[in-house]
């Protein structure tokens, strides 16, 4: 789950365009803004769209209704019918796992697929059940954050979560104002895992996505997303991998400076592609 906070636009309407469009999907307890950079790499050759998810922004839920993922996902969709054709879709950690369930969903309007430490563990819990060892430590992480809500104690339920992303201690060096505004998303994190334990994502679901797909990480990482990407790539053949060295969980923004170029380049690579095969047709 993303830790960027910033004030958040109104979600951008997609338009027809000349250019293909990109849509990047900020993860959990995130804004728009973190793909800053992204953006400005890209907005040369691509329409980019940075909308915000459900739940955040100003579009806020009441915290006793988590939705699924697939309603999530179809928030989503509605706005690439706008779009006129297929889209790129990239997505950091929760809006990983968005992206991956919309590229199942709606395999047509998808020409790509990029995953930036996708919080995905739907893929690990159908395959091998909740209680696995491979994510053992994330569910500790829940566990704990859960209760800490449960007895009124927000603040130390965001800090179980950013310490368990980052380190022992990020919370503790992170500025209090931001601290505060992290805080006021912790429901709608547990909202998120619920999305994720309630979504059924199996070989059935990985034989709809036939687009490429880039699926980058940090090398230091929790291991439980080493776990998400060994399963991503058993289910999607077509699934290329790049691990960048001495990065985090939040490396799009830590290390703008490698993941940009790796998705430039993909996006790049993929739109040729696509046009010779429309070509060829």
């Amino acid at each position: 789950m993303t830790l960027l906070f910033a004030p958040t636009a109104s979600v951008p309407t997609p338009v027809a365009s000349a250019r293909t469009t990109v849509i990047a999907l900020h993860g959990s307890a995130s804004a728009p803004s973190q793909w800053r950079r992204l953006v400005a790499e890209l907005e040369a050759d691509f329409e980019v769209m940075t909308p915000v998810l459900p739940g955040y922004g100003a579009d806020t839920l009441p915290v006793h209704s988590p939705r699924t993922l697939e309603q999530i996902a179809h928030d989503v969709i509605d706005g690439l019918g706008r779009c006129h054709t297929p889209v790129h879709l990239v997505g950091h950690s929760f809006g990983g796992a968005v992206a991956l369930k919309i590229a199942s969903l709606v395999p047509e309007m998808v020409l790509s697929l990029t995953l930036i430490e996708p919080a995905a563990f739907n893929l690990v819990w159908n395959m091998s059940g909740i209680s696995t060892p491979k994510t053992e430590g994330f569910n500790q992480a829940v566990r704990v954050s859960r209760n800490a809500l449960q007895g009124g104690d927000p603040a130390r339920a965001m800090q179980v979560f950013m310490d368990f992303w980052n380190g022992p201690g990020f919370w503790e060096r992170t500025d209090p104002d931001r601290r505060a505004t992290m805080t006021k998303c912790v429901p709608k994190i547990h909202n998120d895992f619920v999305a994720l334990v309630s979504d059924r994502f199996l070989a059935a679901e990985a034989a709809r996505v036939t687009c490429p797909v880039l699926c980058i990480s940090g090398d230091q990482s929790p291991p439980e997303i080493h776990e998400v990407t060994t399963a991503l790539s058993d289910l999607i053949a077509q699934t290329q991998h790049e691990i960048v060295a001495g990065a985090g969980h939040m490396v799009p923004i830590t290390h703008p400076e490698t993941v940009n170029p790796l998705v430039s380049a993909f996006l790049a690579k993929t739109s040729c592609e696509c046009q010779k095969y429309k070509r060829a047709a």
